[in-house]
């Protein structure tokens, strides 16, 4: 992980030591060449004390992670205890579920499955035509039929 203020010192302690380069074959003695020494080794400095920086405070971040991840001693026993309960507590709910639908069940079986709302109304004759009367008509109908 880098941050953008080492990148830019690393892109210009490149530009500074490409310009040594090409001003390698002049003498120190030049100013120009004393004033980029000068640069890189200021740029040096500084890239040494913001990476330090940097690292110190990745420390400091690390160290406050370890320490929000640490517990006292009877949380953990505390809360696989609680965890216990609940997981027996789930099972003891599904099996009284269970029992309940099963009981309802049974108890919609032994009933009856319809329940007359009214008393029924009987009449004394049958409504339908009656079987003699059929009968003359299919005698008479057919007679008449086989006679044409």
């Amino acid at each position: 992980m880098t941050i953008p203020a080492l990148k830019e010192l690393l892109n210009s302690l490149k530009r500074i030591d490409s310009d040594l380069r090409e001003n390698s074959i002049y003498r120190t003695i030049y100013v120009n060449i004393q004033d980029l020494l000068k640069k890189r080794d200021f740029q040096i400095c500084l890239l040494k004390r913001q990476l330090k920086g940097f690292l110190i405070a990745r420390k400091e971040n690390a160290k406050a992670h370890l320490m929000s991840a640490e517990r006292p001693e009877g949380v953990l026993i505390q809360y696989k205890m609680l965890l216990d309960n609940a997981l027996r507590n789930q099972a003891n709910l599904d099996k009284l579920e269970d029992e309940q639908r099963f009981i309802s069940l049974e108890k919609a079986r032994s009933e009856d499955p319809w329940k007359l709302i009214s008393k029924p109304t009987l009449f004394p004759f049958p409504v339908a035509p009656s079987s003699r009367r059929i009968v003359t008509l299919g005698l008479i109908s057919g007679f008449f039929v086989g006679c044409v």
